[in-house]
């Protein structure tokens, strides 16, 4: 299966490897946690858990859409294709 940006899961895989840092661009805020487009046409999901927020702050008060942000890869998912 080919991802966004013509990348192949494994390229990106590859190309993002657990561990890495990687600076991206904020494209979604959510209660949830915040969307980060990572390059390669490819998106990452950062947990409000793993985003180094305390309980009960929002990400709106911290994150914003168009926000340059640096993060760890912390995990893939082969069966959703998903970057954390």
């Amino acid at each position: 299966m080919t991802a966004a940006g013509g990348w192949t899961w494994e390229g990106v895989k590859s190309a993002l490897p657990v561990g890495s840092t990687v600076k991206g661009t904020v494209t979604q805020v959510q209660p949830y946690g915040v969307w980060v487009d990572l390059g390669l046409g490819f998106s990452g999901l950062m947990l409000v858990p793993d985003s180094g927020l305390g309980k009960g702050q929002q990400t709106a008060d911290f994150f914003e859409a168009g926000q340059t942000i640096t993060a760890s890869v912390l995990w893939h998912n082969d069966q959703r294709q998903q970057v954390q």
